[in-house]
């Protein structure tokens, strides 16, 4: 895979999570469970939260959105010392701390809270599979939070939206022993989960200019592309397919009547009647992605995208289908088959636009454009807190101190 490649496959949703190492209890506990939270930048419509249990990746987790609550951090003074972080009911009161430890409340506007069902017999087995569990929790979370979003009246959906990690930045996870000689659950450690390209603290690319799309066709194609992005982001593989889908459609559609219109004005009809006929022509085949990309193109203008590139026509031809399933029957695909669309789509549009002689961007920034390696900052002013960025730099250093010499 070349370096244009790798950026162009580059996650957003890329994450490293920062788990120090501990030891067994020596209570002798065979109980352990494992559990993942993070804050929501929206309330939870709904007076005393919403539970439900999901399965995903043979896991079963029980899920908790709500407001109301609370997360309490407590910083021990040595640099050593794990931090806990826990969630608290906002009405109960401050929890007292030990001297020189430091303690902060937060008031979150919506909470998240994830736990495995499943019970594990040792603190090892239970962090065994943290980052499928992380994967499988967090899917779980979006689904669950795209459905309350579909679930509320039109005029208000706005004020609930699924999340990519990359909106969060953050996730606390953790595990849970239960005690056999105090008879209740306790924390054995806490972890968190950061977003890599969230926190970039300078680019790993560089462009010379900003765009100006050459009409409002482009303009909205670029539009519908970002949009699909965004929708692959947030797990949202309908939407993707669609946007992406729609974006190719439009752009063949108008590519069509400029090439077609132009060949007619070489024939000598005027501009406005070479247009008129255009479209007609184009009216009844405007979903036909046969006659966009393949005998409509090559009529109008010796071009075809089956003769040029047989394998994107046909890719682009089985995620047209995959639309129509989407539209008409409600199917949703993998997400390996939404960003394997959207990836073509970017592809079909490059073609059109080269043969119209539009403007577009590139697929890919130049290798001249790249900016070697990357550097990530632990803070985030209008993300994180102070005190999240506090918790942060303390698992930084106890992970750094926990790796082998």
């Amino acid at each position: 895979m070349n370096q244009s490649d790798m950026h162009f496959n580059f996650k957003p949703n890329a994450r490293v999570t920062l788990q120090p190492n501990v030891n067994e209890p020596t209570c002798g506990s065979t109980r352990f469970r494992w559990f993942t939270h993070f804050a929501l930048p929206y309330p939870i419509p709904s007076k005393s939260g919403i539970r439900e249990i999901r399965r995903k990746l043979d896991y079963d987790f029980q899920i908790d959105l709500a407001c109301g609550v609370d997360r309490h951090i407590t910083l021990p003074p040595s640099e050593n010392a794990i931090p806990v972080v826990s969630l608290t009911n906002r009405k109960q009161h401050d929890i007292a701390s030990e001297d020189g430890t430091d303690s902060y409340r937060e008031e979150l506007q919506g909470m998240a809270y994830c736990l495995d069902t499943r019970e594990y017999p040792s603190l090892k087995d239970c962090l065994s599979e943290q980052e499928d569990k992380l994967t499988a929790s967090f899917q779980c979370c979006q689904e669950m939070i795209h459905s309350l979003q579909k679930s509320l009246p039109y005029t208000v959906n706005w004020s609930v939206f699924p999340l990519s990690f990359y909106d969060c930045g953050s996730i606390y996870c953790g595990v849970d022993h239960y005690c056999p000689n105090l008879n209740k659950w306790v924390r054995v450690v806490d972890g968190m989960s950061v977003c890599i390209p969230r926190r970039l603290l300078y680019p790993t690319f560089v462009i010379s200019e900003i765009l100006t799309p050459p009409n409002e066709v482009m303009d909205l194609c670029n539009e519908l592309l970002c949009e699909s992005h965004v929708a692959l982001m947030r797990d949202l593989p309908r939407s993707a397919v669609i946007h992406a889908c729609t974006a190719v459609e439009m752009l063949a559609n108008h590519t069509y009547v400029f090439l077609r219109s132009q060949q007619l004005q070489d024939k000598g009809l005027p501009l406005d009647d070479a247009r008129e006929i255009a479209d007609d022509e184009r009216r009844s085949k405007r979903t036909d992605e046969r006659f966009l990309l393949h005998k409509g193109l090559k009529k109008a203008a010796g071009v075809s995208l089956l003769e040029d590139d047989k394998a994107l026509y046909d890719d682009f031809g089985k995620y047209k289908q995959s639309r129509h399933k989407i539209a008409h029957a409600g199917v949703s695909p993998v997400m390996d088959d939404a960003r394997a669309c959207y990836a073509c789509a970017c592809r079909v549009i490059t073609w059109l636009c080269q043969k119209s002689n539009i403007s577009h961007p590139a697929l890919s920034p130049d290798v001249v454009s790249y900016i070697p390696g990357f550097t990530v900052t632990p803070g985030e002013t209008y993300r994180l807190s102070d005190h999240e960025t506090k918790v942060l730099a303390r698992f930084l250093t106890i992970c750094s101190n926990n790796e082998p010499k």
